[in-house]
């Protein structure tokens, strides 16, 4: 079972969905993943590929744009932004005050 949503928003056009994402991914440039994570709070972040060469950038809900890679196609994207996703939850578990910044999203306060 996954322990996270993530949602292609180039194919999911459902709000409701996209709402319910803990990660987003799709074409585009670090602006449209910058409007995304204001529009649906809940994500911790958009990993957006650039249409041409298949470069990826993890943009963070601090306007952190982040180089993630290249990809070939949807499945390997799909893949890249639920390893980033898993990642940015340790890093965020690990730093508490950084975790209440993005909303205490992925931190347990023991």
């Amino acid at each position: 079972m996954a322990d996270h949503v993530r949602a292609d928003f180039d194919l999911v056009t459902d709000g409701t969905w996209l709402s319910c994402a803990d990660v987003l991914y799709g074409t585009g440039g670090p602006e449209l993943a910058d409007g995304l994570l204001r529009r649906y709070p809940g994500a911790l972040l958009v990993v957006v590929r650039d249409r041409g060469d298949g470069r990826c950038t993890a943009v963070t809900r601090d306007g952190a744009r982040i180089p993630a890679g290249r990809v070939r196609g949807a499945w390997e994207h799909a893949v890249l932004a639920s390893v980033l996703h898993a990642l940015f939850r340790v890093a965020l578990s690990r730093c508490p005050d950084s975790a209440a910044a993005h909303g205490g999203a992925g931190c347990r306060r023991d």
